[in-house]
């Protein structure tokens, strides 16, 4: 056997020995280490759930409330109402853009009785002393314009000798969305039967917003 056959299988054998070994190194080695860029992929943003995003500005309401009887005199009282009004803002949107269609508000609250009730006569039935509060409305051109109304009452099969549940559902409130923003609504109407008026004075303000 000649020389030059066995130096072509010498250089073939080592040619192959170093292809195994980069071949090795390869699998080991990150063609791409931290701070450069695969050419070939593009990252990619993941996103939560679609829906809306939420803003929520907390409001205080202060009311003084009566019944007065054609005869007999009249039931006063006092509540102080927690509420909660949640704007509905289209995702991607602030609420601060110019421009922005009426966004829906939902609310929610509690009205608690402040102090005892008031009578110019004697009763032996049950004041409410809480009442579950909901209501709807629009959030346009930075004002806020809603209803609320009476989902519930504590105790359970009570009744309220005030004006409050009586006119609670007449009353409609405009404020500002502004942070200690406030309003005054009253609202009088006569009593079911010709039991006299029913009568409220409500003072809401307005704090926030807070994002969720």
């Amino acid at each position: 056997m000649s020389r030059r056959p066995l130096k072509v299988a010498a250089w073939a054998a080592v040619f192959l020995a170093c292809a195994a070994v980069g071949a090795v190194i390869a699998a080991r080695t990150d063609p791409f280490p931290p701070g450069v860029d695969d050419p070939g992929i593009r990252p990619t943003t993941s996103q939560g759930p679609d829906g809306p995003a939420t803003v929520t500005w907390p409001a205080v309401m202060s009311s003084r409330t009566w019944h007065a009887l054609p005869v007999g005199g009249r039931s006063a009282t006092s509540w102080r109402t927690e509420l909660t009004l949640v704007v509905h803002v289209p995702e991607g949107a602030s609420i601060s853009d110019e421009g922005l269609p009426a966004l829906p508000v939902t609310v929610e609250g509690t009205a608690r009785l402040n102090g005892d009730l008031r009578c110019d006569f004697s009763t032996a039935q049950l004041q409410s002393e809480q009442l579950a509060i909901v209501g709807t409305g629009r959030l346009r051109g930075q004002v806020f314009a809603f209803t609320i109304r009476e989902a519930g009452r504590t105790p359970p099969g009570s009744k309220d000798y005030g004006g409050l549940t009586n006119t609670l559902n007449f009353l409609r409130f405009r404020v500002p969305a502004e942070d200690g923003a406030t309003v005054t609504v009253s609202y009088t109407r006569p009593a079911d039967a010709g039991r006299g008026e029913y009568g409220s004075v409500n003072r809401l303000r307005l704090f926030g917003p807070t994002t969720g």
